[in-house]
């Protein structure tokens, strides 16, 4: 799991949000939007840095991770990069606010780096641990 960037010198608008008391500042570039959290399921050898996936609106979402901890979140923040979609967990979305506000508010939030996660996840590939949990019967006719 790539490690969270502190924030840089230049001003971009950000959501704030929390997961499992840690802030976190994603581009709003990369928002689409944030809904309740809808069931996530776990499928066997997915990548590293994916918790599962996601059924929204149509489209079936991989859930990246941001934290190696369990959490209840309550909502789910779809970011857009290139041309897919991915969902990360939120406790609850904070505010919006450039760098320079989120500075004079003092809040230590780390960089979502949408990038960053992509490029690590597709780097991981499958797991190849694990075994598959179909218990296939072949009919002999």
């Amino acid at each position: 799991m790539p490690e969270q960037k502190s924030m840089p010198g230049n001003s971009v608008s950000r959501l704030l949000f929390s997961l499992s008391g840690t802030i976190f500042a994603v581009a709003m570039d990369n928002v689409i939007k944030i809904i309740p959290m809808p069931p996530v399921t776990s499928l066997p050898f997915l990548p590293e840095g994916v918790d599962g996936i996601a059924a929204v609106g149509g489209k079936v979402i991989p859930i990246l991770t941001l934290l190696n901890a369990d959490s209840d979140a309550r909502e789910l923040v779809l970011l857009k990069y290139e041309d897919e979609d991915y969902g990360v967990r939120a406790d609850r979305a904070l505010r919006i606010a450039d760098e320079s506000v989120i500075a004079s508010l003092g809040v230590a939030a780390q960089i979502v780096d949408i990038t960053e996660l992509v490029a690590c996840v597709r780097r991981n590939g499958p797991r190849t641990s694990g075994s598959l949990p179909l218990d296939v019967e072949r009919d002999a006719n």
